[in-house]
């Protein structure tokens, strides 16, 4: 093919002129679709609520398919589920590991104007943010990224959205 001119492609057969721009130039992968979550376990005996959590899964369900918007990868936003009983070993190698008090749920890993990234916070319309997560919170930011607490899934949609329409100097 590399004596080929453009203009000797273009007096091809067309089957014959698609197979070889194809070969110049292959067409972009599609993004796959995202395999969704499994419906949370049954539990024994009074069956509790989790909105944090189910909230948190609808967030991330929607930048599967919100993240090809901004050309991002879904890979960006990313979940630290580090709430829930532990025995004391377990505890233990998870501290060593790094594993922090009061991190926070989840971070999109994008910079945007003069922010690193955007820590996400989820909580229950009436859930309460724990010292240590005030803690993180006041750090993150002053570390340069910014940081929110959302109450819900269009809270965090919301915040997102923002968050990547920031193009100015970061302001708090």
């Amino acid at each position: 093919m590399s004596g080929l001119t453009l203009q000797d492609i273009d007096l091809m057969p067309p089957k014959i002129k698609a197979q070889i721009l194809a070969q110049i130039h292959p067409p972009a992968p599609r993004p796959a679709l995202p395999t969704p979550c499994p419906p949370p376990a049954p539990t024994r005996g009074r069956k509790r609520q989790q909105p944090e959590s189910l909230s948190q899964q609808a967030v991330v369900a929607w930048w599967a398919a919100e993240c090809v918007l901004h050309g991002l990868p879904e890979k960006t936003l990313k979940a630290f589920p580090l709430a829930g009983a532990r025995t004391k070993k377990n505890g233990s190698r998870l501290k060593c590991e790094g594993m922090r008090a009061g991190t926070l749920d989840m971070f999109l890993g994008v910079p945007r104007g003069s922010w690193h990234g955007l820590w996400i916070e989820m909580k229950a319309p009436k859930g309460t943010i724990s010292p240590a997560q005030k803690e993180m919170l006041k750090l993150e930011l002053a570390q340069g990224y910014c940081t929110v607490v959302c109450r819900s899934t269009d809270e965090a949609k919301a915040a997102i959205l923002s968050y990547l329409a920031t193009n100015s100097t970061a302001t708090t």
